[in-house]
């Protein structure tokens, strides 16, 4: 269990007293103490004082990704989960996620995310959520990203992966939305992974201060570039399908901004500038998606008409 830590004393004993109350016991529990400021370094020493299976570290402050990245190679246990440290997971997480890797021989297993608000209460925005009881390929998981809560099957803390998945993989430091940038290829070298419909991971939406409540923040566009990286991928691997479907997640995203107003803020005008550049100089297969991005680098208005009209 790798938990990454930074300002968050007042909702850390509650998340780690979830896990404590695991049904499955035998854990590892690391705590990566990101340079904190406030009272989670303490907390964290009291934490491991108390129970054997907790470990800290205390480190500089290095972000979401750094942390998790140090949290995987101090791990000793042959596999891994990611909890943030201001959510909880069910008592049956581990346990239920652990027994379907077994049974099914796979390297990945994934449950379901119950999302609360503050006071724990459901938002409702688990409804509809695609994740039920199955054993998927790679193949099948994949398209899955673009549906409705397809977000379910990209995050890194509902899942257990077998650590060899890391082993050529890391989280992208420096980065926001860096369970994007990594998704794609951590379930395609696992090839198979078992859903269970279970909720097992408790997500708190919006919390006052969390990255996804800070809106119009050039760091949000961190998500195109992952999408970049994601298409990249997708060339390699030969999913010539999945290439059109990454490609109108990322046309919704620039046409938005490209056919809105003006942006007030320098940095995320050439921040967009520069992704329009970099999916501009795309190369490789299949030829008809390159010739459209070129055309997109010259003009994203121009791609946009021509395509309408070719309909």
């Amino acid at each position: 269990m790798i938990v990454p830590i930074y300002k968050v004393e007042k909702y850390l004993l509650q998340c780690v007293k979830s896990i404590q109350q695991q049904t499955y016991s035998e854990l590892e529990i690391i705590l990566v103490d990101d340079g904190s400021p406030d009272s989670c370094p303490q907390i964290c020493d009291e934490l491991a004082a108390q129970d054997t299976r907790i470990k800290v570290i205390h480190k500089a402050n290095g972000g979401l990704s750094d942390a998790r990245n140090v949290g995987i190679r101090s791990s000793t246990g042959e596999y891994l989960v990611f909890v943030d440290s201001d959510d909880e997971i069910a008592p049956e997480m581990i346990e239920r996620l652990y027994t379907a890797v077994q049974l099914n021989g796979t390297k990945m297993a994934l449950c379901n995310v119950l999302c609360i608000d503050e006071t724990g209460l459901p938002t409702g925005e688990s409804e509809g959520s695609p994740i039920q009881n199955e054993y998927l390929s790679a193949d099948q998981i994949l398209p899955r990203f673009y549906q409705k809560n397809g977000l379910f099957y990209i995050v890194a803390w509902n899942k257990l992966y077998h650590r060899s998945l890391f082993q050529e993989i890391t989280f992208p430091v420096g980065k926001w939305h860096e369970d994007e940038f990594v998704a794609a290829q951590l379930i395609w070298k696992a090839r198979r992974v078992v859903c269970i419909d279970y909720m097992g991971y408790h997500y708190v939406t919006q919390r006052a201060g969390s990255i996804m409540s800070i809106q119009n923040d050039v760091r949000h566009l961190d998500a195109l570039e992952a999408l970049l990286i994601r298409y990249r991928f997708y060339q390699e691997i030969g999913q010539s399908e999945l290439l059109h479907e990454t490609r109108a997640r990322v046309l919704k995203a620039l046409e938005e901004y490209y056919w809105g107003k003006p942006s007030k803020d320098s940095a995320y005008d050439v921040r967009m500038k520069q992704i329009r550049r970099e999916y501009g100089n795309l190369t490789g297969f299949p030829l008809k998606e390159i010739i459209k991005w070129k055309i997109f680098a010259i003009s994203p208005i121009l791609e946009h008409i021509l395509l309408r009209v070719l309909k």
